[in-house]
């Protein structure tokens, strides 16, 4: 048996038929054929020689198999891996909410001492008749019940967005005298840099800077609506407030303003 005739045979009994491989190995070999026709005498040498020989070529198809395998599946798992989507919450989410966020703040500025210009008010209606919202839309701020606690106040209020309005909406306020007093929100609409927390009715809440949602997806408070209705806690601490709180509204096409 030649070199040859080993590495032929060790490729077939270790690997499936690959016809471009085994004709590169015919090819490399070819020479040894030639080699090894001429007449040879027998000696100890020879059969141990022989045995080396088929060792060596059964360990170089296996190389040259598994050099093929391997390759072949990392270049697979490269094109899968360059080919994925983006995650989800990493891509158009993640970049529409932080250029809300960029936004700059356009809060008027109140003089301490004069009556708070409340306003603007829109007349609107989503399903159960006409009342006045704080806003000039699309997205407006209706009052609620208030909770008070030994830190600030808190106001059960809904920010209402008209059924057109799709998109990450972002609400913040500060007080309208002192603009470094900021409001907070809490509960699972609450996003943004924690404040602090506060015991509300003798639970602890954590309080946030921010009024996020998604008014793509409305939630079950908006019933059979085509608005979003969306509740939220939001307060202010007790200690330097004016009385007179200033909103900003940033969402997708719009930004208002209004004071409450």
């Amino acid at each position: 048996m030649t070199l040859r005739a080993d590495i032929i045979s060790a490729f077939d009994e270790i690997a499936p038929p690959a016809l471009h491989l085994e004709a590169q190995i015919r090819t490399t070999v070819s020479g040894e054929a030639r080699v090894d026709s001429r007449p040879r005498g027998r000696g100890p040498g020879v059969t141990s020689l022989r045995g080396t020989m088929a060792l060596v070529a059964a360990l170089l198809v296996v190389i040259i198999v598994a050099s093929v395998l391997v390759g072949g599946r990392v270049m697979h798992d490269w094109a899968i891996f360059n080919s994925r989507p983006a995650p989800a919450g990493h891509g158009s989410a993640a970049t529409q909410i932080a250029l809300l966020e960029a936004r700059p703040l356009h809060l008027p500025q109140v003089s301490a001492g004069t009556t708070c210009p409340a306003g603007p008010f829109t007349e609107i209606d989503y399903g159960t008749g006409p009342f006045s919202a704080y806003g000039s839309g699309p997205a407006y701020g209706i009052g609620g019940p208030e909770v008070s606690s030994a830190w600030g106040s808190y106001f059960d209020v809904t920010y209402a967005t008209k059924p057109e309005v799709k998109g990450w909406v972002l609400v913040r306020g500060r007080d309208a005298v002192n603009h470094s007093i900021p409001v907070v929100y809490v509960g699972p609409y609450a996003a943004g840099p924690v404040i602090g927390s506060d015991t509300i009715q003798g639970k602890v809440v954590t309080l946030r800077a921010e009024f996020l949602v998604d008014a793509s997806h409305h939630p079950s408070t908006s019933g059979k609506s085509k608005w979003g209705l969306w509740d939220v806690r939001q307060g202010i601490r007790a200690d330097g407030w004016s009385n007179c709180t200033a909103f900003q509204l940033d969402g997708d096409g719009f930004s208002e303003v209004f004071v409450g």
